[in-house]
């Protein structure tokens, strides 16, 4: 593969993966925040609405009570994994450009993809001793490449272009 086919799968893995690319702006620096690819995750806490019944002899019409719950667990977790909230958005930095995604040389970065799509389509990986495949209905394989992490890139890439 190109060192251009690289960087387009990298750019293609990273949004299926809910990543976003935030370029350069003045704008952007004033908000603490550097170009690059981003984590993102909504700062806004769920609030639910729940009803509870108690029930007290003579009153059993009066039995419903009402009130709101706010998750902010949520909230606090993401500010200790090295989240930055910025507006309505909690950010995590990932990597300046789109060479430094890993995708390419790195099997480890790739798990998180290949979970989502085996999930999604019901299928499987298979790796073999000098390849991938992955077993839908239109057969995606990669056996030229020099070891699993290429071949597994380039079947995720492959699967990702015609999705």
């Amino acid at each position: 593969m190109s060192n251009e086919e690289i960087i387009t799968g990298s750019k293609l893995i990273a949004e299926y993966l809910g990543f976003t690319y935030i370029p350069f702006s003045a704008d952007l620096k004033e908000k603490g925040l550097k170009a690059g690819w981003y984590k993102t995750v909504d700062a806004t806490p769920k609030m639910e609405e729940v009803t509870q019944t108690s029930f007290v002899v003579g009153k059993e019409d009066e039995t419903e009570v009402k009130r709101i719950t706010i998750n902010i667990n949520n909230l606090r977790y993401n500010q200790k994994s090295g989240y930055k909230l910025v507006g309505d958005k909690y950010y995590k930095y990932i990597c300046r450009n789109h060479g430094e995604l890993r995708y390419w040389n790195s099997l480890d970065a790739l798990i998180p993809a290949v979970k989502k799509i085996e999930k999604e389509t019901e299928n499987r990986f298979y790796l073999y001793n000098n390849g991938c495949k992955l077993n839908i209905v239109e057969k995606y394989s990669s056996f030229d490449l020099p070891n699993w992490s290429n071949n597994v890139f380039k079947v995720t890439v492959e699967y990702l272009k015609r999705k």
